[in-house]
């Protein structure tokens, strides 16, 4: 019930299924490679705060974080963690 009408309300579906996959997906593969926030950031182009937020659900990952994900996400699977060159990709 409502506190200021009285009446019921309907819950409202949730949303986001795939925003907490994408922010679960960057903080797997930052733990994965043993990097910082930081460091992370700086590999993928985008600040800390911005690593920070998406992993604390605060923001939702930006078109650059996706896009920069993604390249890093496929040279981990073509090559394996272990021969990631990070000097590459930065």
């Amino acid at each position: 019930m409502s506190k200021k009408t009285g009446r019921l309300v309907k819950a409202k579906p949730k949303k986001g299924g795939e925003k907490m996959k994408n922010q679960n997906a960057v903080m797997d593969l930052r733990k994965k490679m043993g990097l910082t926030q930081e460091k992370f950031a700086y590999l993928l182009g985008v600040t800390a705060m911005t690593v920070w937020r998406v992993e604390h659900k605060k923001n939702k990952p930006s078109p650059l974080l996706l896009r920069s994900l993604q390249a890093l996400k496929t040279e981990v699977m073509k090559n394996g963690l272990a021969k990631v060159n990070l000097s590459k990709l930065v």
